[in-house]
């Protein structure tokens, strides 16, 4: 397994919280979630960055997506990260650039999501379909910022579900894709895709009721902890 472009030394800032249970970093964009044989992932790097002997990974963001992320250092924090990711506790709240200006500023957009592992791409589905493995999204979104030209807009986005590339088709599917994601229709050779994962925050009664209760991830959210992160530098973040 070897290192990619981003070495442990370049990731050593990118950690945002630590504890006896949890870590929290930002993602840089290209680097994956978990490792493969490969190379190594996210997690495997903040482990080395904090001397654990391993990470247990809780939630994924995409190659391309940057931004926070979290992960266990034990298996007791990881299933119960894991129950409050289920039971839609932890919210994650994203920035994304996509082409054009949605009519509406801001609203709710809900699909059926069909993910196909051989083309590893999600594809929206008929309202009351019975495609075997369709699966319901939903997020919530408002519009920031247009740019100048009035040909992009920069979006804020609450995730309710977290199905394989939810942001990315939802956007896609209504000729709003994201710059830079040739997936989904957005095809842009001066970035990547324009998605960033910027805030993860709890339900501190669901937290109190488990594993964290009195534990440090409890105290450093109700002392007003910020699991965020800032907007990417550079192009199209700069159109804003």
């Amino acid at each position: 397994m070897q290192h990619n472009k981003t070495d442990t030394a370049s990731f050593s800032d990118k950690i945002i919280y630590e504890d006896s249970d949890v870590v929290v970093f930002n993602k840089p964009c290209g680097i994956l979630s978990q490792g493969n044989e490969s190379e190594k992932g996210a997690i495997e790097i903040a482990a080395e960055i904090t001397g654990c002997d391993a990470l247990h990974l809780v939630h994924r963001l995409d190659r391309m997506t940057c931004g926070v992320m979290i992960a266990a250092k034990n298996s007791r924090a990881a299933a119960a990260l894991s129950h409050i990711i289920a039971d839609r506790h932890m919210y994650k709240e994203y920035s994304a650039v996509v082409k054009g200006v949605p009519d509406e500023k801001s609203g709710i957009l809900e699909d059926m999501l069909f993910f196909d592992r051989r083309a590893d791409k999600s594809y929206v589905v008929k309202s009351g379909s019975k495609r075997r493995g369709a699966k319901d999204a939903r997020l919530e979104y408002s519009v920031e910022s247009v740019s100048r030209d009035g040909k992009a807009s920069l979006i804020s986005i609450r995730l309710f579900t977290g199905r394989t590339h939810q942001i990315r088709v939802q956007f896609g599917s209504r000729k709003h894709p994201l710059l830079g994601d040739g997936k989904y229709g957005g095809g842009d050779n001066k970035c990547k895709t324009a998605l960033c994962s910027r805030r993860i925050t709890f339900d501190t009664d669901a937290l109190k009721s488990g594993y964290f209760g009195g534990r440090h991830l409890i105290s450093a959210v109700e002392s007003g902890t910020e699991f965020t992160v800032p907007l990417p530098e550079g192009y199209p973040w700069n159109l804003f």
